[in-house]
């Protein structure tokens, strides 16, 4: 396991890990998380928004229909997400109602945090860091990116949806080779989990040697 921060003033590296669906970013930050990162996982920030937050809920409620309830008027998340990806004009739509609190809530966890001696790192688990025009704010960009077979065959066996739905979900998140040319580091990951634990390891270690070197 990689040293914690020792120096108290010291401010954490803050990073976002990103990549599409089926990607394995998740995965990373996981591997990340085993070596002292602490894990912002913006799908966990995003639920609790939906059902804690009256008035974000009711937007997004009147927006796509009442029928995303369930029997407790909680935003069932599986139905909005069927709802919202067979249209680009829906998913702007639920961007521009979710991203600013999204970011408002993962901004105060990282200010809670960023000078803790408890992490090496911060980390934003999220897949929409550049859509969200936000990838300036952090130190690094991390993107873990697979082949487009490999990723729909991965959500397929997790999720038992069709590989179209899988194909439209992904067209939704944009251009994973854009994501890779804007990103400080790719981690490619079509292989097995050793050799993505390698790769993240990598990725990880060489963060840190350039934090402890300014």
């Amino acid at each position: 396991m990689a040293q914690q921060v020792k120096n108290k003033n010291r401010r954490c590296p803050v990073i976002a890990v990103t990549g599409g669906i089926g990607s394995g970013k998740s995965v990373v930050a996981a591997i990340f998380k085993e070596n002292g990162a602490l894990i912002i996982d913006a799908d966990a920030v995003a639920k609790d928004i939906l059902w804690n937050d009256n008035k974000i809920s009711l937007r997004v409620i009147d927006a796509f229909g009442s029928d995303i309830r369930d029997e407790n008027n909680r935003i069932i998340k599986e139905r909005l997400i069927t709802r919202v990806f067979h249209n680009k004009d829906s998913i702007r739509r639920l961007n521009n109602i979710m991203h600013p609190p999204l970011i408002k809530r993962i901004n105060e966890i990282i200010r809670e945090n960023k000078y803790s001696n408890k992490y090496t790192m911060i980390v934003v688990d999220a897949a929409l860091i550049f859509e969200a025009g936000v990838e300036k704010k952090f130190d690094y960009v991390v993107t873990v990116a697979a082949q487009d077979d490999t990723r729909i065959s991965r959500i397929v066996a997790r999720d038992g949806v069709t590989p179209e739905d899988v194909l439209q979900r992904m067209n939704a998140q944009g251009s994973q080779e854009e994501h890779i040319c804007k990103s400080d580091f790719v981690i490619i990951n079509n292989e097995s989990l050793a050799d993505l634990r390698d790769r993240s390891l990598c990725v990880f270690e060489d963060i840190l040697h350039a934090e402890y070197i300014h």
